[in-house]
């Protein structure tokens, strides 16, 4: 790999379910099973594969989480926030790629994956954090572990480093990658931040490429399932009462006089059951006979 090599680490918190504000914000159980590899949740991935290895077990943690979250109440009594962060997912990267990396360059992602892992299982537990479960993908640019922790379902933000320190968010934040460098990161060679500036990719491009492999991939799963679904209710539905083969020639008197052209219908036509039926249930409700 040319140039300076740098370390990565990033947490990130997730609720059990959106807030109403924000529906398109990822919940713990959508970051569950795109650690987990399901089809349809991974459809940003070209060529995903399962995980490498898997240290506990995301259903498990997912139950407590809920069951925890439910009973959780205030000093008066009230529920928690449906939007509320309770679980936290931590991931580390290697900066070699994957189609680069030979026997060497494994051995010392596999030790670097070990020492790292301890190191951040350790700190965060001794904020109070419970460790949920980890996996490790080699299916992307670079192999890197996910690593979910939780609250047994109370939020997560008081074990969360930066959120603990409160207004000192970004230096309780540049803290925690400094001491992620000297306990861990510095032994293989890895710098805090690049002496280069990173190349900007713009939140729209981004989102571009995302949708691109989405048209390229077809859907998988549940997804599938809706999209046949609604195909099928846009197809036009035959009335089981009129057969088209025996529908009767149109001729002059046979239209009904009505106030606008687009109702002519014929006068032998059969009669339309499901408008007939909205149209009683409309005079029911305003009390007509």
């Amino acid at each position: 790999m040319k140039g300076p090599r740098c370390q990565y680490l990033s947490i990130e918190m997730y609720p059990l379910k959106p807030s109403s504000q924000k529906k398109a914000r990822t919940v713990a159980e959508n970051k569950d099973e795109d650690s987990d590899r399901k089809p349809h949740a991974c459809l940003h991935i070209p060529a995903p594969k399962q995980p490498n290895e898997k240290f506990g077990d995301a259903t498990k943690m997912l139950a407590i989480v809920k069951q925890g979250a439910s009973q959780m109440r205030d000093s008066i009594g009230r529920r928690q926030r449906r939007d509320c962060p309770v679980v936290m997912s931590c991931v580390i990267s290697w900066p070699e790629k994957v189609v680069n990396m030979h026997a060497t360059d494994h051995k010392a992602w596999r030790g670097f994956a070990k020492k790292a892992f301890r190191w951040l299982r350790r700190r965060l537990e001794s904020l109070g954090a419970t460790f949920g479960y980890a996996v490790e993908h080699l299916d992307e640019s670079h192999p890197h572990f996910h690593a979910h922790f939780h609250n047994n379902g109370a939020s997560i933000k008081p074990c969360h480093p930066g959120h603990l320190a409160g207004k000192r968010y970004k230096a309780a934040m540049s803290k925690l990658q400094d001491d992620f460098n000297r306990d861990v990161a510095a032994e293989f060679g890895l710098l805090t931040r690049s002496p280069t500036p990173r190349k900007h990719i713009h939140g729209r491009a981004h989102k571009a490429g995302i949708r691109i492999l989405k048209v390229q991939r077809p859907p998988v799963g549940w997804k599938a399932e809706k999209m046949a679904a609604a195909r099928k209710r846009r197809l036009p539905r035959p009335r089981p009462d009129w057969q088209p083969d025996q529908a009767p020639s149109l001729k002059a008197g046979d239209l009904h006089k009505t106030s606008s052209a687009s109702n002519l219908v014929p006068a032998d036509s059969p009669p339309n059951i499901e408008m007939e039926q909205t149209r009683d249930r409309r005079k029911k409700r305003r009390g007509r006979p």
